[in-house]
């Protein structure tokens, strides 16, 4: 009896003990405030930014704060639509297309998404051109839903026989999506495969931030 009281004081005692130890690591290892007396007249150091010189404020670049930038908006001629559904036409490869007969409209369209604000200033039309008569062309008009529209600019191929562009600067343009919608028109007065019409090339400005990401959102 007397044996079994010992070791239950022994293991008392140990348990104290391992309790005490931790207690006082716990302790040791907490900071010691600092005194208020001597530390509160203490001026403090200024914090310096390492990426800019004392006085120089840092200027954000990149996407977050973009200059206005040349940014180009090109559209293949097989996603173009016939603007008369009795025009006949074909698919001649490589992204381009064709009149396949002398029959309705001359001209195919495309609807143009564009940001709001953009300045539109160059256009473009790209083409595959065997026939000694007829030139392919691109229109860029705007339209107001009431009846009125504008040509913005247009651009006509020079003839030469392949593929070959045409492009036209000089002008500008302020997208307002709010009061327009914007269309480009290409031409196609041939009759047959001898002249291919194979796409458009714009260019843009804008300076706001995310503007030069949404045609991607548009397409």
């Amino acid at each position: 009896m007397m044996s079994k009281l010992r070791l239950f004081v022994l293991v008392v005692c140990i348990q104290i003990i391992v309790v005490g130890a931790i207690y006082g690591i716990s302790e040791a290892s907490q900071p010691t405030p600092p005194d208020p007396e001597t530390t509160k007249d203490e001026p403090r150091e200024p914090v310096s930014n390492s990426l800019s010189s004392p006085g120089e404020e840092l200027e954000l670049t990149g996407p977050s704060a973009p200059d206005a930038a040349d940014l180009w908006y090109r559209i293949a001629g097989a996603t173009f639509m016939p603007r008369d559904s009795d025009m006949e036409y074909g698919y001649s490869g490589r992204g381009c297309m064709y009149r396949a007969a002398n029959v309705g409209d001359t001209q195919f369209y495309v609807d143009l998404q564009m940001p709001d604000g953009a300045i539109i200033d160059y256009l473009r039309v790209y083409y595959e051109d065997d026939s000694a008569t007829h030139n392919a062309r691109v229109e860029l008009y705007s339209f107001d839903g009431q009846g009125g529209y504008t040509e913005i600019a247009s651009a006509t191929g020079i003839g030469s026989p392949g593929y070959g562009s045409a492009g036209i600067g000089g002008f500008s343009h302020e997208v307002d999506n709010v009061n327009e919608s914007l269309v480009v028109l290409a031409g196609l007065p041939s009759s047959n495969d001898t002249l291919a019409f194979c796409g458009v090339r714009l260019r843009y400005h804008c300076s706001y931030p995310g503007c030069m990401y949404l045609p991607a959102c548009f397409k």
